[in-house]
């Protein structure tokens, strides 16, 4: 099993506000790792700080694509919702099965989901941003 997911400069947006999110997720994730790993009675708290924080940077996100009449804005919504569904179906698998059973699946989905999201999504809106000449969320 993947224990730990690496930030690497090639996540960076140059969006100060989405990178520090970012770096933030990164943390959590490895703490959600830590905990599945360690099985020691934490995942449920990983978990849910993971799913609070996704929760909170998405909306920041989204409030944002809303103020600049960011045209993509239907698409990377429907990202988002897609992977906290996706979060909240491994969220119930690992809380029913154990860690021994679905960490593997939580682990792939962690990373994927967070180097995938933000090469894609988060670095097009970036890009947006910065050449509407805003830098700022």
């Amino acid at each position: 099993m993947t224990d730990r997911v690496e930030w690497s400069d090639d996540l960076l947006t140059h969006v100060d506000e989405i990178d520090d999110d970012h770096r933030k997720l990164f943390v959590l994730a490895n703490n959600v790792f830590a905990s599945v790993v360690l099985e020691d009675g934490a995942v449920n708290q990983t978990l849910g700080e993971l799913w609070t924080y996704t929760k909170t940077h998405f909306g920041r996100e989204e409030k944002s694509m809303t103020r600049t009449g960011y045209s993509k804005l239907a698409a990377h919504k429907k990202e988002h919702d897609d992977l906290l569904l996706e979060l909240k179906y491994l969220t119930d698998r690992l809380m029913e099965s154990g860690p021994g059973v679905i960490g593997d699946d939580v682990a792939s989905f962690l990373g994927k989901w967070l180097n995938d999201h933000i090469m894609g999504f988060d670095k097009s809106y970036a890009n947006y941003l910065r050449a509407s000449g805003q830098v700022n969320l």
